[in-house]
Formats: C-alpha cells, structure tokens, sequence
C-alpha cells in the first residue's frame, strides 16, 4: 500500500508541474517514466506498475511517432516487453516497418493478428489495422510475384 500512496502522490506532483505549463507532454512522460520503472525495480511482479509502464511507453512511443521512428520503435518494444498482449503495439511496430519499406516483417506481425483484433479492440484499433493490413499484403505480394517473373525469366 505504501508504493500506492507514494505513487499518486508523485504523479499528482507531475501533473500539477504540468498544469502550470512548467513540463511539456515529453517531460511529463519521461518523468513517470521514471517513477514507473523505480517501482517494477522494487516490485517487479506488481501487474498495476506493469500495466502503467506499458501504457505510459506506448504513449511515449506516440510521441515519437513519425519523428524519430527508432525511438518509437525501441519504445512499442518495450510495452510488449511488459505487456505481450498489447495489439496496438504490435499495430504500430508493424506500422513503422511500413514506413521503413520492410514488408516482410511488417507481413508477420500483421499476419499475427489476424483473428485477434476485433470489435472488443475499438474502431480506431481496427480500420488502422484493416488499412495496414490490405496495403501491406498487397505489396507483399506484388514483390513476390516481381521475383517470381525475374526468376524465371533469368
């Protein structure tokens, strides 16, 4: 109980500097970043501290997002890394392979969420899955038949 009291407190702390324009959205993120990873050091098997940390990570991952796509990439890692269920990580890792042009990683973890998302991930969740998905496969294909006719016709 003590961690939780001493939790909110802190983070009622960060959100108050916000409130007063002194943290920027990245500051704030970075600095419960830091409270987050203290308490899973502390108390690893906590699935709230767990759970938090995933969700402050994808957040922060957002952040980054189309900016420094490594840093997003490094980040969407880690949520899985605290929680491996988190669809809209997978999504969004698959998302920057897109970007990166590498449609064969990007084809596996979209592949393997065909069948898990559904009307219970949310709307948002899945028309972004439906369009990474279709131009995705698309492509992926499009390449293999490419190979397949430069093969056959060296």
């Amino acid at each position: 109980m003590y961690y939780n009291i001493k939790t909110i407190e802190q983070e009622e702390a960060i959100y108050h500097k916000e409130d007063q324009h002194l943290l920027n959205a990245r500051e704030v993120a970075n600095q419960l970043d830091r409270v987050y990873s203290q308490l899973i050091k502390v108390n690893p098997t906590n699935s709230e501290y767990r759970y938090s940390l995933a969700k402050l990570k994808f957040e922060k991952g957002k952040l980054f997002k189309g900016t420094r796509d490594d840093d997003a990439y490094f980040l969407f890692k880690k949520v899985l890394m605290y929680d491996p269920n988190h669809l809209e990580a997978v999504l969004k890792i698959a998302n920057i392979h897109v970007l990166k042009f590498e449609w064969l990683q990007a084809s596996k973890l979209l592949s393997s969420l065909v069948g898990k998302i559904d009307n219970g991930s949310g709307k948002d969740i899945e028309i972004e899955f439906c369009l990474i998905y279709a131009t995705t496969k698309c492509i992926y294909e499009e390449i293999g038949r490419s190979r397949t006719l430069v093969r056959k016709r060296t």
